[in-house]
């Protein structure tokens, strides 16, 4: 029962995103696809393989060990964080202490990487594309 409840969560899932997807967004418009598009097709993909996996479970799979969840926890905490401080400085939190913590990068490397990426996002996003990034509590 274990293999399989990861496959039927998925499908479970996939139907609820085909759902929005066809009858919420739209699928496509008179000049395009719509807003729905993509929830359509990801969700047909992962459906398919979810019933593949169902129909023929894969017997070779190990345990995941507890160390994979800890990019997880991070994106957890970034989407947290981002409610307080903004999305920018959370992602930017997120990927210093990633390259620092996980990639065993020196702070200083870490935090110089960091700066280069956030830059070009809030360049191209925010000045010059106007895209409004939520600001948190502080409005940062």
């Amino acid at each position: 029962m274990s293999r399989r409840a990861i496959p039927i969560l998925v499908l479970l899932m996939s139907v609820f995103w085909f759902y929005k997807g066809v009858f919420d967004y739209g699928v496509w418009y008179n000049d395009g696809p719509g807003g729905g598009f993509m929830p359509v097709f990801a969700s047909s993909l992962a459906a398919l393989f979810a019933v593949i996996l169902l129909v023929k479970p894969d017997t070779t799979a190990q345990a995941i060990p507890p160390a994979a969840f800890i990019p997880l926890g991070m994106v957890g905490a970034a989407f947290t964080l981002s409610m307080l401080v903004g999305l920018l400085p959370a992602l930017a939190v997120m990927l210093f202490l990633w390259l620092w913590l996980l990639e065993r990068y020196r702070p200083l490397t870490s935090l110089f990487i960091t700066f280069w990426p956030m830059l070009v996002v809030y360049g191209i996003f925010r000045l010059w594309l106007n895209v409004p990034f939520p600001t948190g509590l502080f409005g940062v």
